[in-house]
């Protein structure tokens, strides 16, 4: 697995986050913790996600939505 972080500036606040991955299952779950770590609180780190998208290793755009507030189905 691999990550690539590409900022959009200081001001837009934004980070456009890639990542490079090998999928051996036709249906994948992805998954955002509820907990922030070395606290006994909920946070909501999904609502700061706009946009999700998948591609196969091609180019081809493939199916992906939300499964819940926290996970995605590939």
């Amino acid at each position: 697995m691999k990550y690539k972080l590409t900022f959009e500036g200081a001001a837009s606040r934004l980070i456009h986050i890639q990542i490079f991955l090998r999928v051996t299952e036709s249906h994948t779950l992805w998954q955002l913790p509820k907990w922030r770590p070395g606290r006994y609180e909920l946070q909501n780190y999904h609502r700061n996600i706009s946009d999700v998208q998948a591609t196969s290793q091609s180019g081809n755009p493939l199916v992906i939505h939300r499964a819940s507030t926290h996970s995605w189905q590939l």
